[in-house]
């Protein structure tokens, strides 16, 4: 076992057969995202080793108005234990979205995603597949148009997939009508 200088280039090392999952365990620290965003699309399973208050994953020059953390988007992939922040998605190349996380496959448990700026669709998380469970989302915004615009889901904004047990508080999505400063949902499932 030898740790990557980048998260991105260990990730980007390991090849996994379909049929099998790697596991990463991440330790202690703040790893900034040197690129758009860290890209998770094979059966990874990357968990930290002592939680999401000590493990952070930062998106790198957040003013820069075009970064995010984390793209998941395997159904064999995990993210668990980690802290997503920094996130700020001004919607560069016409691309909206969210600061922090990418849901489209996998599972993303026991994190705690905040303090991100997203896009039209999702301050913190846009998901349209997979599942969130047990993780705190909480001080993220959505903001469009420098608000002009309405925007959806302050902190999650999903059209598939499912979130159980997340504890969602204090996000906001610019604007008043339909926004779902919380959650906004036009598919998926959202319980206790």
């Amino acid at each position: 076992e030898k740790g990557a200088p980048q998260l991105q280039d260990a990730l980007d090392a390991v090849w996994v057969p379909e049929t099998d999952t790697a596991t990463g365990t991440v330790c202690p620290g703040t790893y900034e995202c040197l690129s758009r965003w860290f890209i998770i699309k094979q059966p990874i399973v990357i968990e930290s080793s002592e939680g999401p208050e000590n493990t952070i994953l930062k998106a790198g020059a957040p003013s820069a108005g075009a970064r995010r953390v984390v793209n998941l988007n395997h159904p064999g992939a995990v993210l668990s234990g980690l802290t997503l922040t920094g996130g700020n998605w001004d919607g560069t190349g016409g691309d909206s979205g969210p600061g922090a996380l990418r849901l489209e496959a996998g599972t993303v448990t026991n994190c705690i995603i905040r303090n991100n700026r997203g896009c039209y669709t999702g301050g913190g998380v846009q998901m349209s597949g997979g599942l969130l469970t047990d993780c705190e989302i909480c001080t993220n915004s959505c903001i469009y148009n420098n608000g002009a615009t309405d925007t959806r889901g302050g902190g999650v904004y999903m059209t598939g997939g499912t979130v159980v047990g997340c504890r969602v508080h204090d996000c906001y999505a610019c604007t008043p009508g339909d926004t779902g400063g919380g959650v906004w949902t036009s598919g998926g499932v959202v319980r206790d």
